[in-house]
């Protein structure tokens, strides 16, 4: 009698004993991370970025500042007229990502895609090189651990025709 009380009130009222994830608690973030990223040369570049979720949608809002310069053998080579006297890497953007997670939310995936600005340059005698304008970026990640997370993640930069591929990894803070 007692079970079938329960079974009748659990059908009444709608409910399922199912198991479904819970919901993300963490609502905002800040993340520093490093970039490698194809340009007018290889650059390496500092990110700092910080996002928002306005819903309970896995719906993530962000800026992305990155600042670096021309990485490593690219950089010089003295006594030529291809010697890099002057080098530099700005991107400023905003954008949008979907976070999927496994249940826990400690196993997650990222997709998104930002627009914004860069400043790309190159400077020597015989080749000077500088791209400058709109930009839009899609990317994809993974992002994993509690409060504290790590992100790798690859994206792709196009900007005046010009296709271009980065690497990055970053430590993020969840709240």
């Amino acid at each position: 009698m007692r079970r079938s009380l329960v079974v009748t009130v659990m059908l009444a009222s709608g409910s399922t004993v199912r198991s479904e994830p819970a919901p993300d608690p963490s609502r905002a973030y800040v993340e520093l991370g490093a970039a490698a990223v194809g340009g007018t040369e290889l650059y390496a570049a500092v990110s700092i970025e910080s996002g928002y979720r306005p819903g309970p949608y896995g719906l993530w809002l962000h800026a992305v500042f990155q600042q670096g310069n021309i990485a490593g053998p690219f950089a010089s080579q003295e006594g030529s007229d291809d010697a890099i006297t002057s080098s530099g890497h700005l991107a400023v953007r905003v954008g949008i990502d979907k976070r999927i997670c496994l249940e826990g939310h400690v196993w997650c995936a990222i997709a998104g895609v930002d627009a914004g600005y860069l400043h790309q340059y190159a400077i020597s005698r015989a080749n000077p090189k500088d791209l400058r304008g709109p930009v839009v970026v899609p990317h994809l990640g993974l992002d994993f651990g509690g409060h504290v997370r790590f992100r790798p993640g690859i994206e792709a930069n196009v900007a005046h025709g010009v296709e271009t591929v980065g690497l990055t990894a970053a430590i993020a803070y969840l709240w």
